[in-house]
């Protein structure tokens, strides 16, 4: 019975689990289509409907609601059509399309499929091997249902996790499956630690050559394959910190708790958009070469070494407050700590006002103070 009982506990936190993922990653890849219906139907309900309200044409309204303006068609027509719609931007800044210039990319980077852009590298016996995630198995299964043979040195993250034979590790590491590429490097540090999965992923995997042309070198040597392991650092960075202050605060909702991880979400924007500027200058070196200029007599690889060098100086500043605030145990402690972090993020040039809110209207902050007192003293 308790064996049974702690399984049934077991099921329902990895259920839990799976639902705050699949919520997460909804948001994070599909927020824009929530505020592209919440805008589509602001604009009927302010303004479209009362214009036809006072032009007395009301019987109108539910015609359009079925058809014309139907806010889930117009959504659905966003979700499928974005991709083009953002080329088609790309196109006016860059001269290229995005979809033309990411084809370019994965033909040169020989990144196939496109979907796996999750790649990690591992050295076994003096030998370099490759590891490419697909996204998903409903992906896959389309794939061999039309005939295709899936490409060398692909693997599902399914297939990952039924090589690990350790059932509680795979339950601790749950927790990890938000940052995916993280956890993947976790799965294959564990596979590769025991011989039998070891030789059983090993089996599965084939040998990458580099690449043949040196104008194809360059620009990997430029742009790099993808950008994801850089997110994945810092998002383990900012989540790391989350878990130390619920254990250590009793919870990361706390106002104390809040303002530690405001400043280091502060630092984390600034990463993204960094990134950002360095994924639009690798767009652009891309064009470049479309349109017939060597890497060479572009600026852009200079500017993306220059911001390689200030992401990592920013990882950095994000790293060092992260670990001073996974070191505090009391909530007075976390004051010092984040009025510490308020005036070197100010310093740097990083808005902290709600870090700053938030520690005013902490019910701690009394206590800290007359803690900070009696240190003085």
């Amino acid at each position: 019975m308790p064996i049974r009982f702690g399984r049934f506990l077991r099921s329902v936190e990895r259920t839990r689990q799976w639902f705050v993922r699949k919520t997460r990653e909804l948001i994070q890849e599909n927020w824009d289509v929530g505020l592209f219906d919440v805008l589509f139907g602001s604009l009927k309900a302010f303004g479209i409907y009362p214009a036809l309200y006072f032009a007395g044409l009301t019987w109108t309204i539910p015609i359009m609601e079925y058809a014309p303006l139907n806010t889930q068609l117009w959504t659905a027509g966003y979700l499928f059509g974005r991709r083009q719609l953002l080329s088609r931007l790309g196109r006016r800044r860059y001269g290229h399309g995005l979809n033309e210039m990411d084809a370019f990319r994965d033909r040169v980077l020989r990144i196939r499929p496109t979907d796996a852009r999750r790649i990690h590298r591992f050295r076994q016996g003096g030998t370099e091997w490759t590891v490419r995630l697909g996204r998903s198995r409903a992906t896959s299964w389309m794939r061999s249902w039309r005939g295709l043979v899936r490409e060398p040195n692909v693997v599902l993250q399914t297939e990952l996790r039924k090589m690990v034979p350790d059932g509680e590790f795979l339950f601790h590491a749950n927790e990890l499956r938000s940052n995916p590429y993280l956890y993947e490097e976790i799965l294959i540090q564990k596979i590769l630690s025991a011989p039998g999965p070891r030789s059983n992923l090993l089996d599965r995997l084939e040998l990458e050559g580099p690449l043949e042309r040196a104008a194809d070198r360059a620009l990997l040597a430029t742009i790099g394959e993808s950008p994801i392991p850089t997110y994945a650092r810092v998002i383990e960075q900012g989540n790391s910190l989350t878990r130390r202050l619920a254990r250590s605060l009793g919870s990361s909702f706390s106002a104390t708790s809040l303002a530690l991880r405001w400043i280091n979400w502060t630092y984390q924007r600034k990463i993204y958009r960094l990134l950002a500027e360095s994924d639009r200058q690798g767009y652009r070196l891309i064009a470049d070469l479309l349109d017939g200029r060597a890497i060479a007599h572009s600026d852009c690889p200079a500017r993306i070494a220059a911001l390689r060098a200030e992401i990592e100086t920013w990882i950095g500043r994000a790293t060092r407050f992260g670990d001073r605030a996974k070191g505090v145990s009391y909530k007075w402690e976390g004051h010092g700590v984040a009025r510490v972090g308020i005036e070197e993020a100010r310093s740097v040039g990083c808005p902290v006002r709600l870090a700053r809110i938030a520690l005013w209207l902490s019910p701690s902050r009394r206590r800290a103070r007359s803690r900070s007192g009696e240190a003085e003293s």
